[in-house]
Parts: structure tokens; sequence; C-alpha cells
């Protein structure tokens, strides 16, 4: 995370205890398939580890292993207003490619400021409010694992 030190899991990790993150939908919403498919991973994992009884479940699809493999993963706006993503999540994006637009609140005439994809990869996370700030994480792109190898 660009500033994980008040998470959970960074809480978890300084005092040396294993834990288990999620993301359950993005967008600071919680959607009915991200839960299900996070409990449901959180049991496969009690099972493989015996902490549970029965066999792990098959997924539904197979796994992708992403990474951030350095900070232009991260995208931060450029100026303040109103955040408008030009992506859908899930999209393959290239470095250098616009990635929203981003309208002055006080002044909606006035062009929107660009904020560009710092790196190529897909987009895995869209800031979920529509207001913005200067340097707030806006997007995070991810590589592919694998392709990393």
């Amino acid at each position: 995370e660009v500033d994980g030190s008040r998470t959970l899991q960074s809480t978890a990790e300084a005092q040396g205890v294993i834990s288990i993150s999620s993301e359950l939908g993005g967008g600071n919403r919680l959607s009915p398939r991200g839960l299900a498919i996070a409990r449901k991973g959180l049991w496969n994992v009690l099972r493989y580890l015996r902490m549970a009884e029965g066999e792990p479940e098959p997924c539904e699809t197979p796994t992708e292993v992403r990474v951030l493999p350095n900070p232009e993963s991260y995208g931060f706006a450029p100026a303040a207003g109103i955040f408008c993503p030009l992506h859908e999540l899930g999209t393959s994006v290239r470095a250098g490619e616009p990635a929203a637009a981003i309208y002055a609140i006080d002044d909606p005439l006035r062009p929107p400021a660009i904020m560009e994809f710092r790196r190529s990869g897909m987009l895995w996370a869209l800031r979920g409010q529509g207001r913005i700030e200067a340097g707030d994480a806006a997007a995070v792109v991810v590589a592919d694992w694998m392709g990393l190898q």
C-alpha cells in the first residue's frame, strides 16, 4: 500500500502475527460475490492447514497471481476535483495512457486535468469516491507475476 502503516495487516505483520486480508468488492463497497469468494477462500485455507474439517473446494475460475512490482503501480491525482475514470477495472492499460479526467469543482468550464498511467498492466483498483484531492491515490495497475519471472 502507499501508506499501509495504519492497517490491520501492517499491525499484525509488525507483531509477527500471520494474517489474511482480502478485497471484497472495491470502491469502499462490499459485494455479495466478493464476500462469498473471501469466505470460501478463508475456509479453504483453514481446511488446507487442517484447522477445519474437509478438503478445500475448487475455485470458480483459476487463480491469477498479480503483483505491485514498483511504485509506478500507483497513480496519484495531479489536481483536486471530481474524479472521472476512463477505464473499467480489469482492463489492460499502458504507461502514458490517460487514466482519468479530474474536473475542477470551482470552474466546470476549465478543461480537466488528465491523470496518466505510470506503468502498463491490468487496472486493479480505482478510487471509489468522486471527489479527490491532489496527491490522492486514484488507480493501481498490477502486473502478472509469471510475466516478471
